[in-house]
C-alpha cells in the first residue's frame, strides 16, 4: 500500500497517509480491536521526506492578498497576514477567538506610553502560551473586524461564503481557491502552502537581525511561561516576541533617477 501511494501520490502523501493509518491501528490495539503489537504500519522503513524549505516572496504575498480580495475572501487575506506577520500555524489562526485580540497600553523607551493591539493565544500543537504585539499590517485588519463583527461572534475569522467560522476542510479549500486565482497572474504561488507563511515569518525576522531566541518566542518553540499582562507591565517574552514581529519591514522601493 505504501509503495502504491508512493508511486501514485508521491513520498510526502504516502508517508502522511501511512502514519494516519498507523494511528488508527494503534487505537484499535488500545481498545482491544486488534492484538497487541500487530500494527502492520510499523517498521515499514519508509523514506523520510526532506524538510520543506519554501518561503514566500513579498510579491507572492501581495498577489495572494489581492486575489483574496478579488474573489470576495477578505477573511483569507487576514488569515494570510496573521500567519505571515505573527508567525502562527494555520490551526491557531483559524481558531483565533475575537476576544484574544485586545488593546493595551505599553511603555515607550522615552518614558511615554502607547496603546497597541496584542494577541494572546494558547498554541494548540505544543500547548504553549503566547502574547505578542500585532504587526502594523495586521492591526488595522483586526481592528476593523472587531468594530464590525456581529453580536455574539466568537471567532475572528468568518468564511464569507457560508457566514460561519472556518472548518479545517473549508479553510484549506478557501486558501486553495485564493492560490488558484493568484496563480493566473503569478504562477509561482502554485507551490505555496499555507504553512509556508510561518516559515516565511522566521526567514523575514532573521533577515531583519532578530536572533533565534526572539523568533522562537513568536513561533512558540521555546519553553512557555504563564503570565498576566498588565496595562503597563510587559513580561520579557512579550517584549522579545513583539520585537521580532515589529522588526519585519517591507523592502523599500528604490526610486529611479530622473533623466
Amino acid at each position: 500500500w505504501y509503495e502504491t501511494l508512493y508511486d501514485s501520490c508521491g513520498l510526502r502523501q504516502a508517508v502522511a497517509l501511512v502514519r494516519m493509518m498507523s494511528g488508527l491501528f494503534s487505537r484499535a490495539e488500545l481498545i482491544g480491536w486488534r492484538a497487541e503489537n500487530t500494527n502492520p504500519c510499523f517498521r515499514l522503513k519508509m523514506d523520510t521526506p526532506k524538510p520543506r524549505s519554501r518561503c514566500a516572496s513579498w510579491a507572492e504575498i501581495d498577489a495572494l492578498c489581492d486575489a483574496a480580495d478579488a474573489i470576495g475572501a477578505a477573511s483569507m487575506r487576514t488569515a494570510i497576514k496573521i500567519s505571515l506577520f505573527q508567525g502562527q500555524r494555520a490551526g491557531d489562526v483559524r481558531r483565533a477567538q475575537a476576544d484574544d485580540f485586545s488593546q493595551v497600553t505599553v511603555p515607550l523607551e522615552n518614558g511615554g506610553q502607547e496603546t497597541v493591539w496584542v494577541w494572546s493565544l494558547m498554541r494548540t500543537k505544543r500547548g504553549t502560551q503566547g502574547m505578542m504585539r500585532l504587526h502594523p499590517e495586521v492591526a488595522p485588519l483586526v481592528a476593523a473586524i472587531k468594530q464590525n463583527m456581529d453580536d455574539g461572534q466568537q471567532y475572528l475569522l468568518i468564511d464569507e461564503a457560508t457566514g460561519t467560522p472556518y472548518t479545517e476542510d473549508r479553510f484549506s479549500k478557501r486558501f486553495a481557491s485564493v492560490r488558484t486565482a493568484a496563480a493566473r497572474n503569478m504562477p509561482s504561488v502554485s507551490s505555496l502552502n499555507f504553512r509556508d507563511f510561518r516559515r516565511t515569518f522566521a526567514m523575514f525576522a532573521r533577515a531583519a537581525g532578530i536572533n533565534k531566541d526572539d523568533a522562537a518566542d513568536v513561533l512558540g518553540n521555546s519553553a512557555a511561561t504563564n503570565w498576566q499582562l498588565g496595562e503597563t507591565y510587559m513580561p520579557p517574552q512579550f517584549e522579545t516576541a513583539s520585537r521580532a514581529v515589529m522588526a519585519i519591514r517591507r523592502p523599500e522601493q528604490t526610486k529611479r533617477k530622473k533623466a
